[in-house]
């Protein structure tokens, strides 16, 4: 019964390891600036960060197809309204800014996932 024991402990120990480390799906949306602030939190606050993280990053796949739609709305999946209804009312720039954007978009994502994580981060280091 005590090895018993002693492997679910192991087995545990094993599991929040692997919790707290970043997988390379996860690394993924992350910048190297993020990544580097990320290391420099307890693992708790890793763990809390993920789950935050995780549940409101941005996917470029969505974005792609929040674009593409007849009536596209890949600003406002990022949150920013103003620029939707701005794209909405000048038909995307009569289709230049719309072109434009196709281009753009890997790295608004990007700016976009980075500064959801640094809002994070600096929300939970104000709780510590």
């Amino acid at each position: 019964m005590e090895k018993e024991g002693h492997g679910l402990l192991l087995g545990m120990e094993k599991f929040l390891s692997q919790q707290t480390h970043v997988s390379e799906d996860i690394r993924k949306y992350m910048t190297p600036a993020l990544m580097a602030e990320l290391s420099l939190l307890p693992t708790n606050k890793k763990m809390e960060f993920l789950d935050l993280y995780m549940a409101q990053v941005k996917s470029l796949l969505w974005a792609y197809i929040a674009l593409v739609l007849i009536f596209p709305f890949h600003y406002a999946y990022q949150d920013r309204w103003g620029k939707q209804v701005l794209f909405w009312v000048t038909a995307g720039g009569l289709l230049v800014w719309w072109i434009a954007d196709f281009f753009r978009l890997p790295d608004m994502i990007r700016e976009y996932n980075e500064k959801l994580g640094f809002r994070i981060l600096e929300k939970l280091e104000r709780e510590v």
